[in-house]
């Protein structure tokens, strides 16, 4: 077997250690692992939710959902995107959940269960204030109408009644005028004779800030990966982080003053000083946004990144002791010792969120399971 150049260790016991802490909420427990869980593997990361008690599970796309069925996982899958009418033998195949955003799905989603003979489970998505896709409040006496008389012929099953929050780390008063406007939807499907078996809003962000009552589901997705949705709350709430990030030394190099580093010379040595060059890039998911920006740990000590990220490659400030050897091992996101980069470091560096970075880590470096 070759040497891993770039690889990320999945820390399995962490995700289980975590999902511990949304059991405490008391809710079915829906992990969310779209976008292949967030980048650390939908397949490894579904099968331990499963085992540490996750019920039900969410992705994006059929496609997602397909991978899963291929993989033998039988659990519920939620669809959480809207549906284009071609997917629908799709849906019925693997047994999907599909929210229903608007009178379109309703119409498309009957006249499929119409066509197949089969009775497709739905979740009605409400728009209560995030403003991208769902059913908004005025809109729910027509489409409730359409929903009792498909819920009556048995051509759909209602699972749930959700929405989802936009600002639950920073907005308190929003947020709960957006459950405030779920319950009402809710209210108003009772009295037309639409009971949901589950009625669902908190996501990570809601799990950790607030103490909601009268759901019966939770769909955490970040906190699961030990992420939090605000920087710094991790510690408090006692998650533990999945993913760290490996690379290695590819070369050491010696710059003379006023030697540059990488494309576009933003970096010039002031002294007499070593590079190393190291194998991990862009197109690994390492963002170009980190440019001169970022800390690697190398042989225990945190070094700087210099210069531009390349597409395969990114040089580090090797001058420091003790001294680096081609094929070292250097900590992208992860701990050594006493020093730690975190997911949240890197997303403020690079302007972004933790979503991001670890979503972006692509296929080339290759997932390491730890059971």
């Amino acid at each position: 077997m070759s040497i891993l150049r770039n690889w990320a260790e999945i820390d399995l016991r962490a995700l289980r250690h975590n999902l511990k802490l949304v059991n405490r909420a008391g809710r079915e427990v829906m992990a969310v692992v779209k976008a292949d869980a967030y980048g650390h593997g939908a397949v490894p990361v579904s099968r331990a939710a499963r085992r540490a008690g996750a019920k039900q599970l969410a992705v994006a796309f059929p496609a997602e959902a397909s991978e899963l069925r291929a993989a033998g996982i039988k659990a519920p899958i939620h669809l959480v995107t809207s549906i284009l009418p071609p997917e629908t033998r799709e849906i019925i195949r693997h047994d999907l959940i599909v929210p229903v955003c608007g009178l379109r799905e309703l119409v498309v989603l009957s006249a499929a269960a119409r066509h197949y003979r089969k009775c497709i489970k739905i979740s009605l998505k409400m728009d209560t204030g995030l403003g991208r896709l769902g059913v908004s409040p005025g809109q729910l006496p027509a489409l409730g109408a359409r929903l009792r008389l498909e819920l009556a012929a048995k051509r759909l099953k209602l699972e749930g009644v959700y929405s989802h929050l936009a600002v639950a780390d920073t907005d308190r008063g929003f947020t709960r005028e957006q459950i405030k406007r779920l319950w009402g939807a809710v209210d108003y499907l009772k009295t037309i004779g639409v009971k949901p078996r589950f009625v669902h809003v908190e996501n990570s962000a809601a799990l950790l800030y607030y103490n909601l009552q009268g759901f019966n589901l939770v769909r955490p997705g970040l906190m699961l990966y030990g992420m939090d949705p605000a920087p710094g709350f991790r510690l408090r709430s006692g998650l533990r982080p999945v993913l760290s990030l490996y690379s290695r030394v590819l070369q050491i190099r010696e710059l003379n003053p006023g030697d540059s580093v990488s494309y576009g010379r933003h970096f010039t040595a002031r002294k007499k000083m070593k590079v190393a060059v190291v194998s991990i890039g862009y197109a690994d998911g390492y963002p170009r946004a980190l440019s001169g920006k970022a800390s690697v740990i190398a042989r225990g000590r945190k070094r700087r990144q210099l210069g531009a990220v390349c597409m395969d490659m990114i040089m580090i400030d090797a001058s420091k002791s003790p001294q680096l050897s081609i094929g070292d091992p250097v900590v992208l996101i992860g701990r050594r010792g006493k020093e730690r980069i975190t997911v949240q470091e890197l997303a403020d560096q690079a302007g972004t969120i933790s979503y991001e970075i670890t979503c972006g880590i692509s296929k080339r470096v290759v997932r390491v399971y730890k059971r």
